[in-house]
């Protein structure tokens, strides 16, 4: 990725990963919702602190004037472990990621398990580096 251009927001994208070994996040019907909110709420905590080009493409991600707040959101589905190593990878390249980690995620009879809900990355849909982080991956249903 070049350092530090001028991101355009009508070029951004977000994309939420979605693990395929929490069949509850599609199944129940508000939880995978809930939880792609939560990905949206730590998209934002980059809006937060020093001036860096994470934040930069998270400002530009989220300040397209035409958008009206309903910037391009992707949902993908991809096992847990490659989401990992995905968002791992994206934030060494430079681009805003990070996972979310529910410390309480039902999983059915009153029990709950700490778990990785949802990953998640910011950055330019012309990027050829950026857009080969996702390619392999499959819309979520």
């Amino acid at each position: 990725m070049k350092r530090n251009p001028k991101f355009k927001p009508e070029n951004m994208v977000a994309y939420v990963l979605r693990p395929n070994e929490l069949p509850r996040l599609k199944e129940v019907g508000g939880l995978g919702c809930a939880h792609a909110f939560h990905a949206g709420n730590q998209i934002a905590r980059y809006m937060i602190g020093p001036k860096t080009q994470a934040k930069l493409m998270v400002k530009a991600y989220l300040g397209h004037p035409d958008a009206a707040w309903f910037n391009t959101a992707i949902t993908l589905a991809a096992p847990k472990k490659k989401i990992e190593a995905i968002v791992r990878m994206a934030q060494k390249l430079g681009y805003p990621a990070d996972k979310v980690v529910d410390p309480t995620y039902p999983v059915g009879d009153g029990f709950t398990v700490k778990a990785m809900t949802m990953g998640w990355l910011i950055g330019p849909r012309d990027d050829e580096e950026f857009r080969l982080l996702t390619a392999a991956f499959k819309l979520a249903d």
